[in-house]
């Protein structure tokens, strides 16, 4: 009967994580999905200065979070890790300001799926560097 109990909590336990999960899942895809849309009416409107007022609010959006999950305090002086970060700020920017220009000037259904291939990038250097770790 005990193995049934402690079975028992370990499914509702997984199946809360999986909730939780489905509800993350659920908030990058409507972010993301919205992001697009949203960002092709204010593109065409703003031109390039949408990567002004998409930084603004993200930035505030993430001090929020932050803050709020007590991750500010302290900060982290890892200066390895601070490099990857700034290196995937830049990548980030980079792939905005093109992902803009393209946004611009065509329509935002092609141009949001074609972009959404970005993962096929991040597989093969994470392959390498997990291979290489073991």
């Amino acid at each position: 009967m005990a193995a049934v109990v402690y079975y028992t909590n370990i499914v509702m336990c997984f199946a809360h994580l999986m909730e939780r999960q489905v509800m993350l899942l659920l908030m990058i895809l409507l972010g993301w999905g919205f992001w697009g849309f949203f960002g092709k009416i204010a593109a065409d409107k703003l031109g390039h200065q949408i990567l002004f007022w998409n930084g603004i609010s993200s930035y505030v959006i993430f001090i929020i979070y932050l803050a709020y999950t007590k991750q500010l305090n302290p900060l982290k002086g890892d200066i390895n890790a601070i490099s990857f970060a700034l290196l995937s700020g830049i990548a980030i920017a980079v792939g905005s300001c093109a992902y803009y220009i393209l946004l611009k000037q065509g329509p935002a259904g092609k141009l949001v799926t074609m972009a959404a291939m970005y993962p096929i990038i991040t597989i093969f250097p994470d392959f390498r560097i997990s291979v290489s770790l073991k």
